[in-house]
């Protein structure tokens, strides 16, 4: 979290005050004992200034403004979604949602589960992430799923569907893709922050010559940066690409996700540095 910042304007005031007191000491009425103690008030103001970071307007806009909400895409993994038979026996499972929908009294209703598979196409993941029952129905549901599922064809690489089971009239099965949600990162003055880190404005100043680096950051589905590497513009030397990657390693992340599942997810973060 970042540290509370002192106003430019506050600092600015605050350092003028002892010469203030002393050139109006007569109108102000102060006391020469009085006027000694807001002199060393102000001293001290001005010296917590100079030790403090400062704001500035524009981080005090990046910090108060509201969260956008992540772009998420479908997963393209894989290519082709099999059928819903080829995920689970719908040849059992049906009768069993059945007779359950008897029991329960349901008219109608869906349940949309996230399944995750292994290379060997073994199910290992079952998650509800909507449904219009009641909780108790749903997870029975879900449970009858894992009762009723198939090893699905072997992959390359883990992967995973959602199933959408309606009890609408006949029970429907519907195979869909997962939500990809990339990683960002959870402080919203990330990027300023590493402009004051770096030393850096947003205009070049003194004839120096101002560049941005790009990091690629990979977020660990705990939040922290696992491993960052520079992946355009160049770092002269390894000083500033450590520098680089030892800052962006001290802020969390929100870690990239499948249908609400924490993965490990790339980002890339800007970062605008003067040499």
């Amino acid at each position: 979290m970042a540290r509370d910042r002192i106003p430019r304007h506050t600092c600015f005031t605050s350092t003028l005050f002892p010469i203030v007191a002393i050139n109006n000491r007569s109108r102000l009425g102060c006391s020469d004992f009085g006027l000694v103690h807001c002199f060393f008030v102000g001293l001290i103001w001005t010296a917590g200034c100079v030790a403090a970071p400062m704001r500035s307007t524009a981080t005090d806009e990046i910090g108060s403004s509201s969260r956008q909400p992540r772009r998420c895409t479908l997963e393209s993994v894989p290519q082709q979604l099999p059928a819903a038979a080829a995920l689970v026996d719908t040849a059992s499972l049906t009768p069993a949602i059945r007779e359950l929908r008897r029991g329960a009294a349901i008219d109608s209703g869906s349940v949309l589960l996230s399944l995750g598979f292994e290379r060997d196409g073994l199910n290992v993941r079952r998650d509800v992430l909507r449904h219009t029952l009641s909780p108790l129905v749903a997870d029975s549901i879900q449970k009858l799923v894992f009762a009723h599922r198939r090893t699905a064809p072997a992959s390359e690489q883990p992967w995973g569907a959602r199933l959408r089971i309606g009890l609408g009239g006949p029970v429907s099965y519907t195979v869909e893709r997962r939500e990809h949600c990339p990683p960002r990162p959870r402080d919203r003055e990330l990027e300023s922050a590493a402009e004051q880190f770096m030393g850096t404005g947003l205009s070049s100043r003194g004839g120096r010559l101002e560049r941005t680096i790009l990091l690629r950051v990979l977020v660990h589905p705990g939040g922290y940066v696992a491993d960052a590497k520079i992946v355009r513009g160049e770092a002269s030397g390894g000083t500033l690409e450590r520098n680089l990657t030892d800052f962006i390693r001290r802020y969390l992340f929100e870690p990239a996700s499948l249908d609400g599942v924490p993965v490990y997810g790339h980002v890339d973060v800007p970062v605008r540095v003067r040499v």
